[in-house]
Order: structure tokens, then sequence, then C-alpha cells
């Protein structure tokens, strides 16, 4: 990040630049809320794999399911 352009927010809807503090807090929060949706989907994707891969020798009987 360079800080070219100063409260830069991007939506769905495009670019523009924030007016006022409150609108560059709102930004911040909804960041953070984005990435705290994408580091469960990560840690989901992480026991996905271990389960179905860690356990790649295991004989079909014996393999947990998760479903």
């Amino acid at each position: 990040m360079t800080d070219l352009l100063p409260g830069l927010i991007a939506t769905s809807g495009g670019y523009f630049l924030a007016t006022s503090e409150a609108e560059l807090l709102d930004y911040e929060q909804s960041l953070i809320g984005r990435e705290d949706a994408i580091k469960q989907v990560r840690l989901a994707i992480a026991r996905q794999r271990r389960i179905l891969y860690n356990d790649a020798n295991r004989p079909e009987e014996n393999k947990p399911e998760i479903f």
C-alpha cells in the first residue's frame, strides 16, 4: 500500500474517497468482518484437507465422514 489516495474505499459499486472519519471506520469494520469470514473458510478447508488426505491409506470403512 502506498497511501497514494488517502481515504480510498472500494465497494461493489466502484471506488470513492471517504469524506468523513465515520465512512473510513465503517469501511474498516467491513474489512475486519471480511477478514474473519475468509479465515473461517481457510480453517475449514485445512480441516477438510486433513480429514480427506491425512487418512489416505486408511481403509474406507474406517474413514471419518465429513457430511
